[in-house]
């Protein structure tokens, strides 16, 4: 490669998991951040590693056919989107390699993985934490970083403009009444209603209480409720409205507080549920486990529209556990129970022959992968947020008596390097 001054010019092969373009140096590969498959470039190497290298963009020599001018002035700061730069439709072809590449990293390379399913692209999150700073600032954290990168004008091309108009005007609150270590977190209804959890060091007196009720409430007629929270105590208090929002998703009528979690893409969601729908419908199961539940909603979802059969969940997080069972009442949901406890351990009187995993980022451990081969369920609806350890977690049931009927990757994050991939894993 032709060197001068240190910048290089290379080529932009391919995109990873992360949002960042591949290049190779003298046989090393070297990752470049916010570039493109296609793109030639003149960059500089600002860090090497043992087995590879990162770069930055110094100058575009030829941008990709993929590329498009990022519409967002925060793009490449705050550390949330990394494919603002590239085409909406190329967004989905990279998430599909990504998928295809874990995949074949762990020996899975004749699985065929369908089309990434894309909801649209902007203003999708109904939910969303922004930092609060001095001057009546708020915005994100840069990435790996502390510092705060301000949101201005529309504020985040990801949330509702509301999202950050409520914060602008709690941040004037917080920087007047000299409250400190502030965030607020905001989550919308499909309706539009919003509650709002203020997240604070120390416990305000009444007067600022009265100045924050009126700041949010009194010029959003869509905040339903405000909760405050003090330092890391984690207890919930009331100061307007309701602490509980009240949405109707999935056919279900559902109550969530400000903390519980629920996909944070409506759209995005319902294509999920959508394909989970499909393949436990292809399966003609009689008995569901939905373990890793969280609050239920997968299992509460199916449990309606598979009145027929019998559904429990079981989550460690006693407090999702609980909201679980509150949703079940409310809908009359008689066909599932739900569990507080270890995933791993089946229920006494129940034998699935259909489990949905749902784990966390870190995948399956190996007792929970032990307990499921110890009952073989027929089928497995395994849904990840991480294509890399569903695929680890994929090929040690594979090795253990089941095949991968489908895979179906959905862009539930779009523009930010993130995903969720459905798999269908049946008994060989």
């Amino acid at each position: 490669m032709a060197e001068e001054n240190g910048v290089i010019r290379v080529s932009i092969s391919d995109v990873n998991s992360r949002g960042q373009g591949v290049a190779k140096v003298d046989g090393k590969v070297v990752f470049v951040p916010f570039s493109a498959a296609g793109d030639a470039l003149d960059i500089r190497v600002t860090k090497e590693h043992k087995n590879f290298s990162e770069g930055e963009v110094v100058i575009m020599v030829e941008p990709s056919g993929d590329r498009i001018a990022p519409d967002c002035p925060m793009f490449g700061k705050c550390g949330g989107c990394s494919l603002r730069h590239v085409s909406y439709e190329a967004e989905g072809r990279i998430k599909k390699a990504t998928v295809e590449g874990a995949l074949r990293r762990f020996g899975l390379r004749d699985v065929t993985v369908n089309g990434t399913l894309l909801p649209r692209p902007e203003r999708y999150r109904n939910k969303a934490t922004l930092r609060i700073g001095d001057n009546g600032s708020f915005g994100y954290y840069e990435k790996s970083t502390n510092t705060l990168v301000q949101l201005g004008g529309t504020g985040c091309a990801l949330l509702p403009e509301e999202f950050c108009e409520i914060a602008r005007d709690a941040a004037a609150v917080v920087s007047r009444d000299g409250l400190r270590d502030v965030s607020v977190t905001l989550r919308r209804s499909a309706d539009g209603e919003i509650i709002v959890l203020l997240t604070l060091g120390e416990a305000p007196g009444a007067a600022v209480e009265g100045d924050l009720v009126r700041a949010i409430a009194g010029g959003h007629e869509n905040v339903t409720g405000i909760v405050v929270e003090i330092g890391r105590s984690r207890r919930e208090r009331v100061i307007f409205g309701s602490g509980v929002m009240e949405l109707r998703q999935f056919g279900l009528d559902l109550a969530l507080s400000p903390r519980s979690f629920f996909q944070v893409n409506y759209e995005g969601a319902e294509m999920l549920l959508d394909v989970i729908d499909r393949y436990a419908g292809e399966t003609g199961f009689s008995e569901c486990a939905d373990l890793f539940c969280g609050t239920g909603v997968w299992g509460l979802a199916l449990a309606k529209r598979f009145p027929e059969k019998r559904f429990y969940g079981a989550d460690i997080d006693r407090g999702a556990i609980r909201d679980a069972k509150e949703n079940a009442a409310r809908n009359g949901l008689r066909n599932v129970k739900f569990f507080a406890g270890d995933a791993s351990r089946i229920p006494e009187g129940y034998a699935p022959d259909l489990v949905i995993l749902d784990p966390p980022r870190k995948g399956c451990s190996d007792g929970m992968i032990g307990a499921l081969t110890g009952i073989m369920p027929e089928d497995i609806i395994y849904v990840s947020c991480d294509p890399f350890t569903m695929a680890r977690d994929a090929a040690k049931l594979t090795e253990r008596g089941y095949v991968i009927k489908e895979v179906t990757p959905v862009n539930m994050f779009p523009r930010t390097e993130h995903m969720e991939t459905v798999v269908l894993l049946s008994r060989k």
